[in-house]
């Protein structure tokens, strides 16, 4: 072992364990489904030490191909427990864009569930160790559950902070995923800077919506809750229905979560659930992927007086909270990102290759928590490390008291006879319309202009909108080189990637 103490991810979960007065604390539940802080360190060790005797050591990429739940987190500390490597593959992925990522990471072992790896079928890269969660498949594969039974050892690994703990896939709404490598450190300085950044206390008891296999499931407020003592309720992969939501929220006594805008727009469409929730617990929440409207902002806020609705910026290669709003800020700077969030310096680099404090441009910043590069991608992590400056592909305004609004994506942007067209600027007019449920605005090929805007609009259910009534609208509020030349209204919800962001590439005009 090394002489010098080691800290690691696992520390999150130990230091509470440790300490008599905090260890019977529930740290996570799942399905009425608790674990203690004692009983989390002594199941990772377990399953640590059962992974070890499988042939899993320090450095050997795990991939975690499994849906929320008490294994994910077990298996997540039990990873990093041994110096291996955590690689979450999203459940919601295709067998190809699976086999694409295990080609990448390959991974010495795989962690799934019974279903997950049926449906994996033969793709290519799957490893031969391989755990199965649940019933064990007919075939091969090592029982979770067996793991679990492992008599703990200490693992004794040599290491340090430096060491790589997580490779995160980007969901690639530009282009190819890639992998984003977290260290012990950098995992460590993104969770820590939350607590004090978002308030988080000991206290609260927070709702985990999305999947733990996206950097929003496990980073935003989950592991620093871990770090604070608090208990985090994870709720099933696919199981965020508006009312298995609210229903959570009310019978677990749900503080604080995080919704992301399509489930806003719903919410503020479902007067019952507004009722529900003006009478729980919960007192914030906070949403991502994309901006919100201002007006869905205002709505959202006079339905729920109570309950403060606030903006992060973020992404997979870190901080996932770049950028922090208070409750105050969502009144007095609505549509705002917020400002920087305490371990970061944040500027925008215009097209000239200037960095500014203030201005419009590519998002950069600087950060300990920001991933160390891109898994065997040298190039493109020369690409986004410029200058000593992460380079984030985002587009932003960064006003004079320092509130960032994003804009869109530097990709995302229209070339119209030489000058520059942002959609998200007319996307966010245009959602003003009454029966938009969505809106996308996308460049298509121009013989004299080069690219021309275009308005791809899904309708509320019941909603008559037409082409024409859009068409009408931009004429009014837009004018020369910004005005959407042809609307598409459509009753189909617009495509997105698993993680929720509308995935222009796929929308076909």
């Amino acid at each position: 072992m090394s002489d010098s103490p080691r800290f690691s991810v696992t520390d999150l979960v130990d230091r509470h364990a440790f300490d008599r007065a905090r260890r019977d604390r529930t740290a996570f539940r799942f399905e009425g489904t608790s674990l203690t802080f004692g009983q989390l360190h002594e199941s990772y060790r377990c399953v640590a030490t059962g992974l070890r005797n499988q042939g899993i050591r320090r450095g050997d990429r795990v991939a975690l191909y499994l849906r929320n739940g008490l294994e994910w987190i077990e298996s997540l500390f039990a990873i990093t427990a041994l110096g291996a490597i955590a690689v979450p593959v999203n459940v919601l992925l295709t067998g190809r864009d699976v086999s694409r990522i295990l080609s990448i990471v390959q991974p010495t072992a795989l962690i799934a569930d019974s279903d997950t790896l049926e449906a994996l079928g033969d793709i290519e890269g799957v490893p031969d160790i391989t755990v199965v969660v649940g019933d064990r498949p007919a075939q091969g594969g090592v029982s979770f559950d067996e793991l679990r039974q492992t008599e703990a050892e200490v693992p004794g690994v040599e290491g340090s902070p430096e060491d790589p703990a997580m490779i995160y896939f980007t969901s690639g709404t530009t282009g190819v995923p890639k992998g984003a490598v977290h260290t012990h450190h950098t995992l460590c300085w993104n969770t820590l800077h939350q607590i004090r950044d978002l308030e988080v206390s000991s206290d609260e008891r927070f709702l985990v919506v999305p999947s733990l296999t996206w950097g929003a499931g496990l980073h935003d407020v989950t592991l620093a809750l871990t770090w604070e003592g608090g208990c985090n309720v994870i709720l099933p992969t696919g199981g965020s229905t508006l009312e298995r939501i609210v229903d959570t929220v009310c019978t677990e006594r749900i503080t604080r979560t995080l919704l992301v805008p399509t489930l806003l727009k719903e919410l503020i469409l479902r007067e019952d659930l507004l009722e529900r929730l003006r009478t729980s617990c919960l007192r914030r929440v906070m949403s991502g992927a994309e901006p919100l409207d201002l007006a869905l902002l205002e709505r959202l806020s006079e339905a729920l007086p109570d309950i403060a609705i606030t903006q992060t910026y973020g992404m997979t290669e870190f901080p996932m909270i770049a950028t922090v709003t208070t409750a105050e800020d969502a009144r007095k700077h609505p549509g705002k990102a917020g400002r920087a969030s305490s371990i970061i310096t944040l500027g925008v680099c215009t097209p000239d290759g200037e960095i500014r404090d203030r201005g419009a441009g590519e998002i950069v910043f600087r950060s300990p928590a920001t991933t160390i590069g891109y898994y065997e991608a040298a190039e493109q992590t020369a690409e986004a490390f410029r200058d000593g400056w992460f380079h984030s592909g985002d587009l932003g305004e960064i006003d004079e008291d320092g509130y960032l609004t994003v804009t869109g994506r530097l990709k995302d942007m229209i070339v119209s006879g030489g000058l520059n067209v942002y959609p998200r600027e007319i996307e966010s007019v245009l959602a003003e319309i009454p029966g938009v449920a969505e809106v996308a605005v996308i460049g298509k090929p121009d013989k004299r202009w080069g690219e021309v805007p275009v308005a791809v609009v899904t309708r509320r259910q019941g909603s008559a909108l037409t082409d024409t009534e859009v068409l009408d609208f931009c004429r009014r509020e837009f004018s020369g080189f910004r005005r959407p030349r042809t609307a598409v209204v459509r009753d189909e919800p617009l495509p997105r990637t698993v993680t929720g962001k509308i995935r222009k590439l796929d929308i076909e005009v």
